[in-house]
């Protein structure tokens, strides 16, 4: 329940911030909130993903820009079809009838998500104060980019 109030206190904190967006939680739903994930719109914030992480991180924020590298479809074992050594299997099975292949672009949903995500810890040891101190940092830095905009 801690992590959910500190959650919801961050989103209400820093909702309305041009280009972040906090995640989404329909009505009469709960997030378990094992992180939390929001998104930069470098249009609207003025920022990029990388510079808003690195600026978080500057004003005592822990966070990381994306959630996993890329998409699962473009790691190595997909895009080299090679689930075992010496071998396309099961890739190349007769059963399927066509060739596999896993393009950039497949999932473009995904791909924008991992492109634009930043994943910030969450914790139910926070505090009230904690909660306070991080809605400040990325109100300070959402503005910082609003006000100095190229």
């Amino acid at each position: 329940d801690r992590r959910g109030r500190y959650g919801d206190g961050l989103t209400s904190g820093i909702a309305g911030l041009p280009g972040i967006h906090p995640p989404r939680v329909r009505p009469g739903c709960r997030s378990s909130y094992w992180f939390y994930m929001l998104r930069i719109d470098e249009q609207a914030s003025g920022v990029g993903r990388d510079a808003f992480c690195a600026a978080l991180r500057a004003e005592g924020v822990p966070c990381d820009p994306g959630y996993i590298p890329s998409c699962v479809y473009a790691y190595p074992l997909f895009q080299n079809l090679s689930a075992y050594p010496g071998t396309h299997s099961p890739f190349d099975s007769p059963y399927y009838g066509r060739p596999i292949h896993y393009p950039a672009g497949l999932c473009p949903t995904a791909e924008a998500i991992l492109a634009t995500a930043v994943r910030l810890p969450v914790s139910e040891f926070y505090t009230d104060q904690d909660l306070e101190e991080v809605i400040a940092a990325i109100r300070k830095v959402a503005a910082y980019y609003q006000e100095n905009r190229p």
